[in-house]
């Protein structure tokens, strides 16, 4: 795979469902069965409640995305994209759309009508990549939408994609090494390559700001190899 063929990805997600239809999904919770008092009976649906909203909004049809943040590092070119701008209210499709039409666009060569019989002409790096390409394959193929993407896109595959986050912090070692412990000996140690870092200051964790997750996964994809000659 060539670098020229990298795409970075930064994205926020948000619930793609509201009032009684995210109710009308959200399973029946039961009380813990000891409880007997009114008030921890409600604190403890409530709790139910928060955790399964907590993970819908990291779950493939349960989440939508919110901002997008594309770049072709090599080829200078970003795409960026809001629901605001876009989606039901706007009369527009809904974000995963545009996503989906700009990565077409920029990889006319995407090959495979059938599961396994191709491979992505792209390489998608970033903060949990794979979720991004569930939600955005399952999402454009819903009926209403129905614009079914390439399967080697999205699909039965980790070829197409390397995680940051799982790159800096090798595996069994999560517990130990905290992202914030690993980017603070990861920061640049000379004044001139440290410069280039400084708008990253503000970044707390993945999802909050889609850019500056692209811009990060950028710096980080030039120091482990993924981009040459960055």
């Amino acid at each position: 795979m060539s670098a020229d063929n990298i795409v970075v990805i930064g994205y926020r997600l948000k619930l793609a469902f509201e009032g009684t239809a995210l109710e009308a999904l959200m399973p029946k919770f039961e009380p813990n069965k000891t409880f007997k008092d009114k008030e921890k009976i409600d604190a403890d649906l409530a709790s139910k409640r928060a955790a399964w909203l907590a993970e819908a909004v990291q779950t493939p049809y349960l989440a939508t995305f919110d901002e997008v943040y594309l770049s072709r590092p090599k080829k200078e070119r970003v795409w960026r994209g809001t629901s605001i701008e876009r989606g039901k209210d706007t009369g527009k499709p809904p974000l995963s759309v545009s996503v989906a039409n700009w990565l077409l666009r920029e990889f006319p060569d995407w090959s495979g009508e059938l599961v396994g019989s191709g491979r992505s002409p792209a390489l998608f790096i970033g903060f949990n990549p794979k979720l991004f390409l569930k939600v955005l394959g399952e999402e454009c193929s819903l009926p209403g939408i129905f614009k079914p993407l390439p399967p080697g896109m999205w699909y039965g595959s980790s070829d197409n994609y390397r995680d940051i986050e799982e790159a800096i912090i090798p595996g069994g070692f999560e517990k130990r090494l905290s992202l914030e412990t690993v980017l603070k000996l990861r920061w640049p140690t000379s004044e001139a390559d440290a410069a280039s870092w400084e708008r990253l200051k503000t970044w707390k964790e993945p999802g909050v700001n889609p850019q500056l997750d692209g811009m990060l996964a950028t710096e980080l994809a030039g120091q482990l190899g993924f981009l040459r000659n960055w």
